[in-house]
């Protein structure tokens, strides 16, 4: 009788943790409190910042499947595993995350990433872009920050974003840009006869949603529609079939941002506008497309973060 009752034990302890791991895997794996997690790395360790802000650079406009150009899946999830895996073991080898410098060829096998500050990860940037955009932006821009303002500006936003301060070098590249601001002048009250359809991502990484918040107080005729989506800009999709709701395109739209490309097909159709404050939820299976497991199978499938060549 009482080994049947240690066999039962055991047998129930096994199922409760595999059902624990089970659960576990439905979740993200940075949580609770991610950004503290992040925070709490650097202060440990600053001399791993380079290689922090390379994972997110790698996660957010690395390879093929970067947030910023697909959106969460496949990348957002091995994100959060590459940082609970750096938080927990100090390394890039726990369950979902790959994180290797460059992207590996067929023949090669994936490394791990570099970790100590002797030969840290490198940061790429596409220099003829970042200019071509620096020209731009100070030609439409009338003033000019000092050095004063430069420094003060850039002191600021360490401070509040301890890694995405990175992206905003390109004020220096305004600050001393040599070409004359020549900004369009503003149309003055023929802006309010218009009625254009503003579209606003709440979780884009380039371009914040309170910009396009600003933008439609320009136009008080036209209309605000917000997709509550995380890569850049509305996806040029078409419909979502139910088949297809479940692989990559599903798990970065849902049927919210399919909802939002139907409404402007309309509007550019028929000149028709949504309401006001139409908004296009992340539902469905995106609504879980931080899940551990995603990352899990996404490595299993020979996926890995890596930063552009």
């Amino acid at each position: 009788m009482l080994i049947i009752l240690i066999i039962l034990i055991i047998l129930f302890m096994l199922i409760a943790g595999a059902q624990k791991e089970h659960v576990a895997s439905q979740l993200c794996a940075a949580m609770p409190y991610a950004t503290e997690k992040v925070y709490a790395l650097l202060a440990k360790n600053n001399d791993q910042f380079v290689n922090i802000f390379a994972l997110f650079q790698a996660a957010f406009e690395g390879g093929s499947g970067a947030i910023m150009d697909k959106g969460l899946y496949p990348a957002a999830p091995m994100l959060m595993a590459c940082l609970q895996s750096l938080y927990k073991q100090g390394n890039f080898k726990g369950d979902g995350c790959c994180f290797t410098i460059k992207e590996p060829g067929p023949d090669q096998i994936f490394t791990d990433a570099i970790l100590d500050t002797s030969n840290p990860a490198p940061l790429s940037l596409d220099k003829s872009t970042v200019q071509a955009v620096a020209l731009v932006r100070a030609v439409d821009m009338a003033d000019r920050l000092n050095a004063e303002d430069v420094s003060r500006l850039w002191s600021e936003l360490r401070l509040k974003h301890p890694l995405g301060f990175l992206r905003a070098v390109n004020i220096f590249a305004v600050a001393t840009s040599p070409n004359l601001p020549r900004p369009v002048p503003s149309y003055g009250s023929s802006l309010a006869t218009l009625t254009p359809l503003v579209i606003g991502e709440l979780h884009d990484p380039a371009t914040t949603y309170t910009a396009a918040q600003m933008m439609k107080q320009f136009f008080p005729q036209g209309k605000l529609m917000t997709w509550q989506g995380y890569k850049h800009c509305l996806p040029s999709i078409g419909t979502l079939r139910l088949p297809n709701l479940y692989n990559e395109t599903g798990l970065n739209t849902g049927w919210g941002a399919h909802d939002c490309m139907d409404r402007l097909t309309l509007y550019l159709k028929t000149d028709e506008l949504p309401p006001d404050g139409y908004t296009c939820p992340i539902n469905g299976p995106a609504a879980g497309a931080l899940k551990w497991q995603h990352a899990i199978d996404a490595v299993g499938r020979g996926i890995c973060l890596h930063l552009k060549d």
